[in-house]
C-alpha cells in the first residue's frame, strides 16, 4: 500500500462561471481504521485562495505551516496580496525543494485571479508530491478516491455552471465518489468562491470575548475561532479587556488570528457585563456572538448558529446546558400575548442581531 493512502482523504476543485469550488472529505484514519471524521484538509490562504492537502496527515500539517510561513514572507516583502498563479508556483517550488525526500501530499488550489485588463477569472491547479503543476479549466482531483472523483466529475461537470449549480455538482461528485472508496468518508466540506465574495456562510459575525482574569483561556478561544471560522463565518474577533493591564496584538502573536481580524479594546475601567453590548455596538457585522472566557463553544456550533440566524431572520439564539435550559423554562413569565420573558446565561454562548 502506498504511503499516500495511509491516512486516506480526497480533494476536488471545480471551475464555474465566475466562481470556483473546492471540497474534501473529513476522514483521517490508519488505513482502514477510522480515527477522526473532522480532519481539516482545506485551508484558507487569502480571501480569494484556498488550498486542499490530501495525503499523509503529518505532512499535511507540516506543509501547511511551511506554506503559511513562506506566504507571510512574500506578503512582507512584496507588500501586496499573492495571486493564485503565484501561490501555485510557490507551492510547486516548496515541494520541489524536497524532491529527494518528498512530502507525501498532493496539493489542490482554487481561487479567483485578477487578469491584466483588470477583470477576474476562476483558477484551479494541482501538483504531485514533487511539485509538478497541472493547470485545468474544468476540475482537478487528488487523494485516495481520485480515480472515482475523476469518473463522476466527467459525467456531472458542465461548462459555465452558476454558483448554485456548481455547489450542487461538486457536492454530488464528492459524495458519490467517496461512497466507492473505503479510505474516504461521507462527511465533507465544500467552499464556493465567487468573483465578489465567498459563500458557505457569509462573513456576517463578530465574536466578542471579555477578558478579566483568565487570559490563557481568552487566547485559546481566540485561536480556536480564527483557525476554524474566519474563512466562512466570522469576520473578526473582538477582545474587550476589562483588566487594568493593557493587551496588544503581541499578546496574541502565537494564535492563528491575522492582525486585521483581531480587534482589542482596553477598557478604562471594569464595565463588567455591560462591556458585551458596548463591544457588539462597535461590530460592523449583522450578528454578534458572545461567550464567557471560561466556556469553549465548538466552532461548528457557532457556524450553525450563524446559518440559522440567516435562514430564519431571528433576533437572538441562546445556548444553554440541560440544567440551565430547565431553569430558564421554569422562570418563563407570560402576560397575555404582550409580554413573554425568560432568563438565560449569555456566557454559555449567545448570538444576537
Amino acid at each position: 500500500m502506498s504511503i499516500m493512502d495511509q491516512n486516506g482523504g480526497s480533494v476536488i476543485a471545480m471551475v464555474g462561471k465566475d466562481c470556483v469550488a473546492i471540497a474534501s472529505d473529513l476522514r483521517m484514519g490508519n488505513q482502514a481504521l477510522g480515527i477522526s471524521s473532522n480532519f481539516q484538509r482545506i485551508f484558507p490562504v487569502t480571501d480569494r485562495i484556498f488550498l486542499g492537502l490530501p495525503g499523509l496527515a503529518t505532512d499535511v500539517t507540516t506543509v501547511h505551516e511551511r506554506l503559511r510561513f513562506r506566504l507571510n514572507m512574500y506578503t512582507i516583502k512584496e507588500e501586496r496580496e499573492i495571486e493564485p498563479e503565484t501561490f501555485a508556483h510557490l507551492v510547486s517550488s516548496t515541494l520541489y525543494e524536497h524532491r529527494f525526500g518528498p512530502y507525501f501530499v498532493e496539493p489542490v488550489m482554487a481561487g479567483i485571479s485578477k487578469t491584466p485588463s483588470g477583470g477576474v477569472k476562476p483558477f484551479i491547479a494541482a501538483t504531485d508530491l514533487i511539485g509538478c503543476l497541472n493547470f485545468a479549466k474544468d476540475f482537478v482531483v487528488a487523494g485516495t478516491a481520485s480515480t472515482k472523483l475523476y469518473g463522476v466529475a466527467e459525467g456531472l461537470w458542465e461548462p459555465d455552471l452558476g454558483p448554485e449549480d456548481l455547489f450542487e455538482t461538486i457536492s454530488q461528485t464528492l459524495m458519490n465518489a467517496v461512497d466507492r472508496d473505503a479510505f474516504s468518508d461521507d462527511t465533507s466540506r465544500v467552499i464556493l468562491t465567487e468573483v465578489d465574495h465567498t459563500q458557505g456562510n457569509a462573513l456576517n459575525t463578530t465574536v466578542v470575548i471579555l477578558n478579566w482574569s483568565r487570559f490563557d483561556n481568552v487566547r485559546l478561544i481566540t485561536s480556536t475561532m480564527c483557525e476554524h471560522l474566519l474563512e466562512n463565518t466570522v469576520k473578526s474577533v473582538l477582545v474587550w479587556n476589562n483588566n487594568p493591564l493593557p493587551l496588544s496584538y503581541e499578546d496574541f502573536v502565537n494564535t492563528t488570528c491575522p492582525k486585521k481580524a483581531l480587534k482589542i479594546i482596553n477598557s478604562p475601567k471594569n464595565l463588567y457585563f455591560e462591556a458585551r453590548y458596548m463591544a457588539c455596538a462597535q461590530a460592523d457585522t449583522a450578528a454578534c456572538f458572545i461567550q464567557d472566557d471560561d466556556y469553549l463553544v465548538r466552532p461548528d456550533t457557532i457556524r450553525m448558529l450563524a446559518l440559522r440566524m440567516n435562514e430564519n431572520s431571528l433576533e437572538s439564539i441562546h445556548l444553554l446546558p440541560p440544567e440551565e435550559m430547565l431553569s430558564s423554562q421554569l422562570r418563563t413569565t407570560m402576560i397575555e400575548d404582550l409580554v413573554h420573558t425568560t432568563f438565560s446565561w449569555l456566557g454559555y454562548g449567545t448570538i444576537i442581531r
